[in-house]
């Protein structure tokens, strides 16, 4: 049978939904019709253009090209029924795909893929199993300039459950490189992800971000029981010519957390003190009861000394009400960076090096921690045992101090604290019970000789 059909229908209804502009011409072909010129508007201002091969009975399937480009991705999330109504989705000006498509029952193969999110292009490939157990999405993407929210906004688009847990509702595999990447307002020259999550698993086997305020970054990880009580580890390393640079763009950009401000300002006020910097460390969490338990270990390391740290300790549903442990050890060639990261205002006059601090804590920070603090150096030791606890006016310290020092000199005239005779010597012992708060410092039982 030869011939030709052409359709043009201002407006087709099918269901709750309305499709507008449809026209396509069709032509019989050994095993289906040949399509060519098939075009519709759907909802969210989304153009569907397709041509090719439509088979038929044993055969169903589609062959050939496909556009879809959508000027409203938002609207066309709500047409989806799955779409995450984030902010970013309700931003993104537009998006869409064209690709040379196989779309058969049991495997859907996209080729040639192009990508657009908003101003961003990706290139690769994409392909859906559902001939198995669990269907499986296997995505492969590479590109230029990408926004991370908006690329997430527009993946959120074909999933369920919620922005914080969606659930994919297949199995996925996904490989994606760009660069420049922005994210949260931070720019990086190149991201790259390899990540596979099946049924109740997710692994991160490559995430790396390169040039991100100066730092690269390495990460490996895995998530498992995702539906109900995750648990999950995370393995990561960052490197930087000068740490410093990167602490001060986070703080910039996230002003919430005081910590971060004061860290900035404490390492911004300590010359050199990340020059040269890698850090690794390992983190892990877990259900226990009805609380969930966390652990971290790592080392990082500069130019200007290195550290260790360890931390154990369980949270209930507010992750700052934490109840555990904690212990620093830091070492410095210069000692005096100590005292500047500790606010202290300095004269950069040195001291002699090196120097080692070692800190442990135990209780819940919100409410009362007990604290053992060692300090030594060359010819300086100095300890403090207590509590640090949170009092009406404010964080109360108490507990017992004990300094010895062949000679304090370089200490008193770096702080500006000289004594009558300092600069020919000042050996110093002391022993005193200290209790500090609300700016205020009160010692009791002191035994010192200088």
């Amino acid at each position: 049978m030869a011939g030709t059909i052409s359709v043009n229908l201002p407006a087709v209804v099918a269901g709750d939904t309305t499709i507008r502009e449809v026209s396509f011409q069709a032509e019989p072909a050994t095993s289906g019709w040949r399509v060519e010129g098939f075009r519709a508007m759907l909802p969210g201002r989304t153009k569907l253009e397709a041509g090719g091969l439509l088979g038929t009975g044993d055969g169903f399937g589609f062959k050939g090209n496909l556009i879809v480009a959508s000027t409203q991705p938002s609207g066309l999330a709500n047409w989806l029924g799955a779409g995450i109504a984030t902010p970013a989705l309700r931003l993104l000006s537009g998006a869409g795909f064209s690709a040379n498509v196989d779309l058969a029952p049991g495997m859907q193969r996209f080729d040639a893929l192009e990508l657009a999110v908003g101003s961003s292009m990706l290139k690769g490939s994409a392909s859906r199993r559902t001939d198995g157990e669990r269907p499986l999405v296997e995505l492969a993407l590479k590109g230029d300039t990408l926004d991370l929210g908006m690329f997430a906004a527009f993946g959120g688009m074909f999933v369920n459950g919620s922005a914080d847990l969606p659930d994919l509702g297949h199995d996925l595999a996904l490989t994606l490189d760009a660069g420049p990447v922005t994210a949260s307002g931070l720019e990086a020259d190149a991201f790259g992800l390899t990540a596979r999550v099946k049924e109740d698993r997710a692994d991160i086997d490559r995430l790396m971000v390169t040039n991100l305020a100066g730092a690269s970054l390495s990460a490996t990880g895995s998530l498992t029981d995702l539906s109900l009580t995750p648990s999950g580890t995370v393995d990561v390393s960052i490197v930087s010519a000068d740490g410093a640079e990167l602490i001060s763009t986070l703080a910039a950009q996230f002003s919430g957390p005081d910590w971060l401000s004061l860290a900035a300002d404490r390492i911004g006020a300590t010359p050199d003190l990340l020059s040269d910097a890698q850090l690794s460390f390992i983190a892990s969490t877990a259900p226990e009861d009805k609380d969930r338990s966390w652990t971290l270990s790592g080392n990082a390391k500069a130019a200007s000394g290195s550290a260790s740290f360890t931390g154990n300790w369980k949270s209930g549903e507010d992750l700052g009400d934490a109840d555990g442990g904690w212990q620093v050890t830091a070492t410095q060639r210069e000692p005096l960076n100590f005292l500047s990261l500790a606010g202290v205002d300095l004269v950069p006059l040195g001291a002699p090096g090196p120097a080692t601090v070692e800190l442990k804590a135990n209780g819940n920070p919100a409410v009362s921690l007990e604290l053992e603090f060692a300090y030594s150096a060359e010819g300086t030791s100095a300890t403090f045992a207590g509590t640090r606890s949170n009092g009406a006016d404010g964080p109360l310290l108490a507990g017992k101090v004990s300094l010895t020092s062949d000679d304090l000199d370089p200490y008193l005239l770096a702080t500006g604290l000289a004594l009558p005779g300092t600069g020919f010597g000042t050996p110093v012992t002391l022993q005193t019970t200290m209790s500090s708060s609300g700016g205020s410092l009160e010692m009791k039982d002191i035994a010192a000789s200088v």
